[in-house]
């Protein structure tokens, strides 16, 4: 799995990446007049996980979370892990840059069509039922919320199991959904609090503050402009509003290691210091020294490449039968620990976007990947700056469920463990549209020719 020469071409790969970066930037920044929008946060994170990584290359102290008493037994292979990322994020952002350039108007519909079914009252019906379901299941299994008692993966190899994954990965959009609603409907606090609140129990730090407060607060931010600026007047008022969302990603910053310190202190030691510790050493930005991790787990095991085993497993979540060892050795999260290491109960080690691609196909699969990636994020930005942003006075919110099911493709494309967010989103606009079918059929009916019957 090593790459002969990889520590060679990091620093010029970097800088490549940081020009492409900088094109993004200045292309979003200039003509659309904004940086952050609620579906490049991975971007942001993911940004970060590269600027840490070199310290994974000299701070023995930060391997010891894996048991690795020297940074430097691990060279090689951090090198290949650091090289197969910068690569595909070159490509990755080579392909967003030429999209961006490019008139998108089809992108849209899908959105606009889908939100005009969507009806309130059957997204209302369905948060009760999540909100029910998720604390009966942390009750009957758990006997407290998992923020409690630190037992996140309290479902595991249970009969709740399955509903315990949909339901949690629904809630995130329905949470978003409801926070661009309450930007100008305050009526609606109470299912964003409802949806907000359950996924803080959870103890998951990404599905609130990443995936629904940060975006939220977003929206508030680009929507509370003047509704009769002309675009150009528009476009500067986002500029000016860049300050606020730069204070909001260090308050999200902020609550991440508070929430940290109440998880921690649930289970082990607390106090923001090792809150802190564990985001930078644990499990948010350490992926570039987990991937290289994998690595080595994958020479030791005898450093074949996978072939597409763990997207074969992952598709064969939903099917019936065995598949052979497919189900039990090849899922991702269970691939990167227990096949690899013997770790039970492990959420699985993560490796940044391309470590998946490259060890079940090597680099030709970090370029497909990435251009797929590329493709699918762009065609989110188009919809965010050319949807959201010119249409954020009249939103209803349900033109939040399409674009969400992307950005599930896009996190499956990063890691196949995230197919269930996909699976539970496509499930989720099929709930959402089944429950909004009486408000559709008293709808009057239009012909072709716009008369109603």
């Amino acid at each position: 799995m090593l790459i002969a020469g990889a520590s060679a071409y990091l620093v010029p790969l970097a800088f490549v990446d940081l020009a492409l970066l900088a094109v993004y930037f200045i292309r979003c920044f200039a003509t659309r007049g904004y940086i952050f929008s609620i579906f490049n946060i991975c971007l942001f994170q993911f940004i970060a996980e590269l600027v840490v990584s070199p310290l994974y290359f000299v701070n023995d102290y930060s391997w010891r979370a894996l048991w690795v008493d020297s940074s430097g037994l691990m060279t090689g292979y951090t090198a290949t892990s650091l090289f197969v990322n910068l690569l595909g994020f070159c490509i990755f952002l080579i392909m967003v840059n030429i999209l961006q350039c490019l008139s998108h108007p089809q992108w849209g519909t899908a959105t606009a069509r889908h939100a005009e079914v969507i009806d309130i009252a059957g997204v209302n019906v369905l948060i009760v039922i999540l909100v029910v379901a998720f604390v009966v299941i942390c009750f009957t299994v758990n006997g407290t919320f998992p923020l409690f008692n630190g037992q996140r993966g309290f479902s595991n190899g249970t009969i709740f199991a399955l509903p315990y994954t949909v339901v949690t990965r629904m809630l995130p959009a329905l949470g978003l959904y409801y926070g661009i609603r309450l930007s100008s409907r305050v009526e609606d606090w109470i299912g964003f609090f409802a949806c907000t609140c359950s996924l803080f129990l959870t103890g998951n730090r990404e599905s609130v503050f990443l995936v629904v407060l940060l975006p939220t607060f977003l929206m508030w931010v680009y929507k509370s402009g003047n509704i009769r600026l002309s675009a150009i007047e528009f476009m500067s008022s986002l500029r000016r509003k860049l300050p606020i969302v730069v204070a909001a990603i260090f308050g999200v910053v902020a609550l991440g290691l508070i929430y940290s310190n109440i998880r921690s202190s649930s289970s082990s030691a607390g106090g923001i210091y090792s809150a802190f510790e564990e985001m930078l050493y644990g499990n948010t930005f350490s992926d570039i020294r987990d991937g290289a991790y994998v690595l080595r787990g994958i020479d030791f095991a005898g450093g074949n490449f996978l072939n597409g085993k763990t997207y074969q497993a992952a598709f064969a979540l939903l099917a019936p039968g065995h598949f052979g060892d497919l189900k039990t050795n090849y899922l991702y999260g269970t691939f990167t620990t227990e096949t690899l290491f013997g770790w039970v109960g492990h959420f699985g080690l993560r490796g940044g976007w391309f470590l998946e691609p490259y060890f079940n196909f090597g680099i030709l699969g970090v370029v497909c990947f990435a251009v797929a990636m590329g493709y699918v994020f762009a065609r989110l930005e188009w919809i965010f700056s050319e949807f959201f942003l010119t249409r954020c006075k009249s939103l209803t919110g349900s033109e939040v469920f399409v674009p969400f099911v992307l950005y599930q493709l896009l996190r499956c494309l990063m890691c196949s463990s995230e197919i269930w967010g996909l699976y539970s989103s496509v499930l989720l606009i099929l709930l959402l549209e089944f429950l909004s079918l009486p408000a559709i059929l008293r709808r009057p009916y239009r012909s072709n020719t716009g008369l109603s019957n």
